[in-house]
């Protein structure tokens, strides 16, 4: 029961609004907010207007303090498709939209960032792609920058074998000229604007909510593909977003490290996670100490190291995640995963100039 642990605001009697008449498959959107209010009132604003018949949104405050979650209350409440949900604390990304999924009434759950914006037919799209392909798993919107709406965000995330994660057409901001117009298998869908069905999460579970932030979509994602679906990029789905707004370097650093292990470790085959785990835990090892040596910034350096030991630390917790993953959701070898990786090492690209400096590599 979520109620002993959250407290409910707003219309709860939602269901009232799903008709047996309505065609449109009822969508429950998610949304995220943790000291927001600089976003929320143009984020809802877009959402409510969504070009769809048949949806609720769910609106989950992660105990913000910043008055976003009395602004919501004052100015929305009155939509009777409007949830409120306020957390009695940070839950973090992962839990805190996990809290809105289990109250979800939807037959498909999709997920916005509190920074993004929607177009209208955003959720339309993703539906209508879920709808023709039953092996559709999960599919992502075109993000595009909110700040510069010409340029990408994210036109679906890839990793590389090693598990090192890009942003296609966000990490070097490319201009949208069309490249990534075409529908397609991305290997994780972003978590700021992606949509997936209640099935899926039945079968895979929902964001780990140890994760907190960081690779939680990129490990659901994981799941989905190990369960035989697919992860798809739909173009015609456009959100816009801000992103990177609310975590500080140090936070990142810590989370990225941990979770990034911990994925490879749940995820893959034995034999693919002894090949490629020591090389992620060599190259955590040498980034520790350029950020000593080079960097001086200890700070960091102690983040990073701390992710790594924290799965050594909690080795028998996540290796139990593992065996759940590898008995009850595979059934799909790493051979056709990894078809969907990258075949370059992000990793070695990111840090070589870093250990160039300290006379690692010529």
């Amino acid at each position: 029961m979520l109620l002993p642990r959250h407290e409910i605001r707003g219309n709860t009697n939602l269901r009232a609004i799903t008709k047996p008449e309505l065609k449109a498959p009822f969508v429950s959107i998610v949304i995220l907010n943790y000291n927001g209010l600089r976003f929320v009132k143009k984020c809802l604003e877009s959402a409510l207007k969504t070009d769809y018949d048949n949806f609720e949104v769910i609106f989950i405050d992660n105990a913000s303090t910043d008055g976003s979650f009395e602004y919501v209350q004052k100015e929305f409440s009155h939509d009777h498709r409007l949830k409120i949900i306020r957390n009695q604390k940070n839950m973090g990304f992962a839990e805190g939209n996990n809290i809105g999924a289990e109250t979800a009434n939807g037959n498909y759950i999709a997920f916005l960032n509190i920074d993004t914006i929607v177009a209208s037919s955003w959720l339309r799209e993703l539906v209508n792609v879920m709808e023709a392909d039953p092996k559709a798993g999960v599919c992502q919107s075109k993000l595009l920058s909110l700040k510069r709406p010409k340029f990408f965000d994210s036109a679906g995330d890839f990793i590389d074998r090693y598990g090192a994660m890009m942003r296609r057409g966000g990490d070097f901001m490319e201009k949208d000229v069309g490249q990534y117009d075409k529908m397609e298998e991305i290997f994780s869908a972003r978590g700021a604007a992606m949509i997936t069905r209640r099935k899926i999460i039945k079968e895979v579970g929902l964001f780990d909510p140890t994760y907190f932030a960081t690779y939680e979509d990129i490990d659901f994602c994981w799941r989905t593909r190990l369960r035989g679906y697919k992860v798809l990029f739909v173009p015609n789905s456009v959100a816009y977003h801000v992103g990177g707004v609310s975590s500080p370097t140090s936070f990142k650093t810590f989370f990225t490290t941990r979770n990034w292990i911990m994925t490879l470790t749940k995820n893959y085959e034995l034999h693919n996670l002894v090949r490629f785990l020591p090389f992620v835990i060599a190259i955590s090892a040498s980034v520790v100490a350029a950020e000593l040596i080079l960097r001086r910034r200890p700070k960091l350096a102690l983040d990073r190291f701390k992710g790594v030991l924290w799965n050594a630390l909690n080795f028998r917790y996540v290796w139990e995640k593992r065996l759940w993953i590898q008995r009850c959701i595979r059934k799909v070898p790493d051979s056709e995963i990894m078809k969907h990786m990258l075949k370059t090492n992000l990793a070695i690209s990111h840090w070589l100039p870093l250990w160039q400096k300290m006379g690692v590599s010529d």
